[in-house]
């Protein structure tokens, strides 16, 4: 090797930049040499982007290089040049040339890495953000959720074995608008999977919640080796994802009528209306029945409907007791003082099944004033007139006699 020589110096970040080197004989071309910078403290490392390499002829071969915007505190530079061979197979002699070029200081100020969002997912489905992902429900229980919070700088943090923070940071998560970490999630796992890319995980759970749109702060710290004061700060998302586990519940049942009676209702249709404690999916049907009381064929279900999201009315066709009995028949009579209404069935608008709820003494069943008591006629009186005046006679008489003996 005769020389290695720069085509200028200094070299400054944003340059093109390119090394010259000349042999003494002719060299095979199909063999590219090495080119290094092996003195301590003169390597510019990732300064010098290489971008291509070519022989100009038999004799001259040259190395390019763009100069990258990082950080460079090297001034000037030793070159060392091997590997080549000649036309015969020769290796060439290590070639080494002192100061052959100098570098402009650079140094680069990197911000921190910047939390972009945090997206998560189901079976593959998102889950985020709040109002248009998928919403966790009882559905999901036993599954696992996976979220990604992506960071627009890599960071020099990679892995949080079994949660120890070593030499890198794991990151934090606060749930800033849920009082804690929801009941629904548990079994957290994280990682890092690049170095701008995190991953958590959770198990659904049955925490009996709902919570539309749940906000996480990403707490800070996350940076670089090679600036360790330079890390991120805490950072809110707003509306990262929706969980509602909680069932629904009912808050009433109302009768049409407060008691059934003969007459009442008139139109022989007693309705019963259920108020839920939350939108339900009105495609579902409630069940209503009478868990402790007989009531038999007095009311039969004849059809319900959703008056809105939050209200269903069961209609029930009312039975008939009529006709002339007896005393002791209306004795018999249904009377019951206070009914019990159970209903089951309904699911709310993410699916979840209500909560079996039964409300105690919703109405009342009175039948027995429809039982006529039989009366007498007129000559039925005067005769029964004619021998309670008998009777008393008689007895008037004997009280006599028995005072004279």
């Amino acid at each position: 090797m005769l020389s290695i020589a720069a085509d200028h110096s200094p070299v400054q970040a944003g340059d093109t930049f390119s090394l010259t080197v000349t042999y003494d004989t002719a060299m095979d071309t199909s063999v590219n040499p090495v080119i290094s910078f092996p003195t301590a403290g003169e390597d510019p490392g990732g300064f010098l982007v290489p971008t291509g390499a070519a022989w100009l002829n038999a004799t001259t071969f040259r190395q390019s290089y763009d100069a990258d915007f990082v950080t460079v505190t090297t001034a000037t530079v030793d070159v060392a040049v091997n590997g080549a061979q000649d036309t015969l197979g020769a290796a060439q002699l290590p070639g080494f040339q002192a100061n052959v070029f100098d570098i402009t200081t650079y140094v680069i100020v990197i911000p921190p890495s910047h939390v972009i969002d945090m997206r998560g997912s189901v079976d593959g489905n998102l889950v985020s953000p709040a109002g248009s992902g998928r919403v966790i429900t009882d559905a999901d229980i036993g599954k696992t959720v996976e979220f990604i919070i992506r960071y627009d700088i890599p960071t020099d943090y990679g892995g949080c074995i079994n949660g120890v923070v070593q030499n890198f940071l794991c990151t934090n998560l606060v749930f800033t608008n849920t009082g804690g970490t929801p009941l629904s999630l548990a079994n957290v796992t994280s990682e890092w999977l690049t170095r701008n890319r995190y991953r958590v995980t959770w198990t659904i759970a049955d925490g009996d919640e709902q919570f539309g749109s749940i906000n996480v702060m990403v707490a800070g710290g996350v940076g670089r080796k090679d600036d360790t004061s330079n890390k991120n700060t805490d950072f809110e998302l707003v509306g990262v994802f929706s969980i509602d586990t909680k069932n629904p519940t009912v808050g009433s049942v109302a009768p049409s009528a407060a008691t059934i009676r003969s007459g009442v209702p008139a139109s022989g249709v007693f309705t019963l209306t259920v108020a839920y404690s939350e939108p339900m999916d009105m495609t579902s049907t409630p069940l209503l029945s009478f868990p402790n009381q007989s009531l038999g064929a007095l009311l039969s279900p004849t059809g319900g409907s959703w008056i809105d999201s939050t209200h269903y009315a069961q209609n029930f066709a009312v039975g008939v007791v009529s006709g002339a009995v007896t005393a002791m028949q209306a004795k018999a009579a249904p009377v019951f003082p206070a009914v019990d209404v159970s209903v089951a069935g309904a699911r709310d608008a993410n699916g979840n099944l209500q909560n079996e709820s039964t409300v105690a003494g919703v109405f009342a069943v009175n039948f027995a004033s429809a039982a006529a008591i039989p009366t007498l006629s007129t000559w039925a009186l005067l005769l029964l007139g004619t021998l309670l005046l008998g009777l008393t006679a008689v007895s008037l008489g004997a009280g006599r006699r028995a005072e004279s003996v």
